[in-house]
């Protein structure tokens, strides 16, 4: 426990741990960059950094969360100077093969980026849930009655809610309010780099979004991005994503217009083929917004508007013209 752990214990847990995260960082870099020193540096100390944050919230010390979030600020800051140090200069002073090494750098440090951003999302989701848990069994002992109140039994939504409130205000008293708003930030911006990763692995998949998804269910009830995230509210930016890159591709898909020449040949111009699209992705978009709209708030659609949307659903497929 952190209690038990001395000031000589957590420097020599320090230590191992910058030892260990540098060696993986000193592998990827030696494998995949061996021809560029100052990135293998980068990548060395960015990865001893995040041994030291995954080891310090796993197993906290004292005074671990106190200097935790400066080493996380700093692995990104490191990564993000790897990242330009690989755009430094002019393309036109470059061959075809210098670009093709500096666009493949920069990929390698996203897919470092994400991997690890990933890992310490997983490690801060472990952490609150277990300081969660922790209130909630403190607050079952220390009850006077094994019964729930009459109100409790009736408005059992709010009553978590203010459960939750009271651990939020718990990790504020204990300096580690901060977990929540890392954790989230760590989440989004892993997300955001294996979605760059797919749009070049997978030639923009429009289906990767759904094996990505599940990453946004690391996601916190913090004070700043996400103030209501419990029980089925924790799937709402995950199927909210999911709707959005769709809608994203179709819009691309419309303005790029037909890729069939019959399609042309058929029509004197794209215009009907575009109206039909768009008509077919706004019947599409509506009951979708309205399921988002319930998992995020938990209230339902009125019978009258679910009787005027849901046909949209059926129109959808017989207008378009695109798989998106």
């Amino acid at each position: 426990s952190p209690r038990e752990q001395g000031e000589w214990t957590s420097t020599v847990r320090a230590i191992f741990s910058v030892m260990c995260g540098g060696c993986v960082g000193l592998y990827m870099a030696l494998e995949y960059f061996s021809e560029q020193a100052g990135l293998s540096v980068m990548l060395f100390v960015a990865c001893a950094l995040v041994g030291v944050f995954l080891s310090f919230t796993y197993v906290p010390s004292k005074s671990s969360f106190d200097y935790l979030p400066y080493v996380y600020f700093a692995y990104v800051a490191i990564l993000l100077l790897a990242y330009y140090s690989q755009t430094e200069g002019s393309t036109e002073m470059m061959d075809d093969a210098d670009i093709e090494d500096a666009m493949e750098n920069k990929l390698g440090v996203i897919s470092v980026f994400a991997g690890t951003s990933l890992q310490i999302a997983f490690a801060l989701k472990f952490r609150i849930r277990s300081t969660l848990e922790r209130h909630v069994r403190r607050k079952r002992v220390a009850s006077d009655s094994p019964f729930l109140p009459a109100a409790a039994r009736n408005r059992p939504e709010h009553f978590r809610n203010v459960s939750s409130r009271s651990a939020h205000r718990e990790m504020r008293a204990q300096a580690v309010s901060w977990m929540p708003i890392v954790g989230n930030i760590a989440t989004l911006t892993s997300f955001a780099a294996c979605l760059m990763l797919s749009e070049e692995f997978a030639n923009g998949s429009a289906l990767s979004v759904f094996a990505l998804a599940p990453i946004l269910l690391l996601l916190h009830q913090d004070t700043m991005m996400f103030p209501i995230l419990e029980d089925s509210q924790r799937y709402a930016p995950p199927l909210a994503m999911v709707i959005g890159k769709l809608c994203y591709d179709t819009v691309l898909a419309i303005a790029a217009g037909p890729n069939k020449v019959h399609v042309l040949t058929l029509s004197a111009s794209k215009v009907p083929w575009m109206i039909s699209n768009i008509f077919a992705l706004a019947c599409a978009s509506v009951n979708s917004i309205n399921l988002v709209h319930f998992l995020a708030t938990n209230v339902r659609t009125s019978t009258e508007t679910l009787l005027i949307t849901a046909p949209l659903g059926i129109l959808a497929p017989l207008f378009s013209k695109i798989t998106a």
